[in-house]
């Protein structure tokens, strides 16, 4: 799924093309009641958790795991020195330079281990959560059912 339209309609081209059963769909991550009829196993947020607020970034967790049985999993990079510096310069060797000031404003945006611990907590007000590192990226896992 995605918000924007374009892409979900380019994926379902690619998915007929390749002859994939693979269904794409526009989908509000703000508005997941929306769709509160269904049911899904994991919900999974990849590379994007930066891209939100805190708070809304708790918002989306919480909405995501009042319709998933096993677990909300998010991945995304880590804050981290190394980054800050590393992801603005991969992005300068496309020499585009709105995709340098993009890398640099992503690095600082990357939330810390202890940031997605509260969001975390803020979102399901429990301790239900892990976090696994496997540099540069880390995932976290917010379980369902219990």
């Amino acid at each position: 799924s995605d918000a924007v339209l374009a892409y979900c309609e380019e994926g379902n081209a690619q998915a007929k093309a390749q002859q994939l059963p693979v269904t794409f769909r526009q989908l509000d991550a703000f508005h997941l009641t929306d769709y509160a009829n269904e049911q899904y196993d994991i919900t999974v947020m990849s590379q994007s958790l930066h891209h939100f607020t805190a708070g809304q970034l708790a918002v989306i967790i919480a909405q995501a795991m009042s319709q998933t049985t096993t677990a909300f999993v998010g991945t995304d990079a880590q804050r981290s020195v190394l980054l800050a510096g590393g992801v603005p310069l991969v992005a300068s060797l496309q020499a585009i330079p709105a995709f340098a000031l993009d890398g640099f404003i992503s690095a600082r945006k990357f939330y810390s281990e202890p940031e997605r611990a509260l969001i975390a907590e803020s979102a399901t007000r429990r301790c239900n959560y892990t976090i696994s590192r496997d540099w540069p990226l880390s995932v976290l896992t917010v379980r369902g059912g219990e």
